[in-house]
């Protein structure tokens, strides 16, 4: 594993970001592995990181106060959890845990956002990506309720 072009390619939004904005982006990102049942984020608290997965699957699981818990989504190579630290650094909604084991790159929250804000190209890619998982999130529940 490792952060050159050919890493970065795997990932389907890191591939889709323009050469000049990845060139900031891409020393923010370190490898990672990730195990079955990692948590790449936990509801109500902050993610300390975004994963950019390039093998592997996560679930995106939602959680009723009364603790009923429900997958609402999942993330593959497509894609990165959380989708909150990736537009907003604020606490994360769901959880987010791999269910297939599975490696990445990720990047520290607090250092990703900066990236987003300077680079319009960069947010593009991240509110396009947030808008398909709303999609995904919501046809899940259509066929839930079926």
């Amino acid at each position: 594993m490792d952060t050159s072009t050919e890493a970065v390619e795997r990932n389907g939004l890191l591939s889709a970001i323009a050469k000049d904005a990845m060139s900031a982006l891409r020393p923010l990102l370190e490898p990672v592995v990730l195990a079955k049942n990692s948590m790449l984020s936990t509801s109500g608290k902050v993610p300390e990181f975004c994963y950019f997965l390039e093998g592997g699957i996560a679930s995106i699981i939602m959680t009723t106060s009364e603790g009923r818990s429900c997958e609402v989504g999942i993330v593959g190579r497509e894609g990165a959890a959380p989708i909150a630290g990736l537009l907003t650094g604020q606490s994360a909604p769901f959880d987010a845990v791999m269910q297939v084991e599975g490696y990445g790159l990720r990047a520290r929250t607090k250092n990703f956002r900066p990236v987003l804000l300077a680079h319009p190209a960069v947010s593009e890619i991240m509110y396009r990506y947030a808008q398909s998982f709303l999609v995904q999130t919501a046809s899940t529940a259509l066929a839930n309720a079926s």
